[in-house]
């Protein structure tokens, strides 16, 4: 009985069965998953213009080390950024009348220079809102286009507890209730953030905050929660 003609072993370059040991490696060994997280607590402001709501602009400022929220090297790999919290109110002295609802908007901001741009939202020729309500409808104007992007946009209304808050009603409650807050913003593909060397709190070259604005302060409003950052090793 003939047999089939026996096909030699061809093997590959170098290369690829370098390639083939580190994947066969990493996948053996594994990647750890960390996080980092950011405390929030901010007053959100009413104006004509978003303010900064985050404590740290340039986020996330990872430390250098060996810890398991520690950066180990000069960048990491992000794959997701969350924030949860709630956005909360501080009584204020009551009112002869019912307080009116109020809109607060919170946007989750991508800057992807080096730098601190501070034109975020704004007119197309650049220059302020005439004022909170316009600039509560306002995105963000074509000349930032480049340097960022709006990845997460929200807005809440925040309702009075109650009109009138005793028999006779002649005072009114200026207690909202409390929102709960969700940001969030996976990438496509995990970026890359690139950070200085030999440096223990450098700043990313790519970074993330959390901007916000209310078109009035009959509540005082603040937003509270924990911004969390998921990353690995590069």
């Amino acid at each position: 009985m003939a047999r089939d003609a026996i096909t030699p072993y061809s093997r590959g370059p170098n290369t690829q069965r370098k390639y083939t040991a580190l994947r066969q490696l990493k996948s053996a060994l594994g990647v750890e998953p960390k996080y980092f997280d950011v405390e929030v607590g901010a007053a959100i402001a009413s104006g004509v213009s978003f303010a900064t709501l985050t404590p740290q602009l340039r986020n996330p400022r990872v430390l250098l080390g060996d810890d398991v929220f520690n950066r180990n090297g000069k960048k990491i790999t992000l794959n997701r950024v969350m924030f949860r919290g709630s956005i909360f109110t501080t009584p204020t002295t009551l009112g002869a009348s019912a307080s009116p609802c109020s809109v607060v908007r919170l946007f989750l901001w991508r800057n992807d220079q080096f730098g601190s741009p501070n034109d975020f939202v704004g007119m197309a020729d650049g220059t302020a809102y005439a004022n909170a309500a316009v600039a509560l409808g306002g995105f963000q104007s074509p000349n930032a286009n480049g340097y960022g992007k709006i990845v997460d946009d929200q807005t809440f209304v925040l309702e009075p507890t109650a009109a009138v808050n005793n028999a006779s009603a002649t005072t009114a409650s200026t207690v909202a209730k409390e929102c709960p807050v969700v940001l969030s913003y996976s990438p496509k593909k995990p970026m890359t953030l690139n950070y200085q060397a030999a440096s223990v709190t450098a700043d990313p070259d790519k970074w993330f905050t959390i901007f916000g604005n209310c078109d009035a302060t009959t509540f005082s409003p603040s937003l509270n929660g924990v911004m969390r950052f998921y990353y690995t090793d590069a």
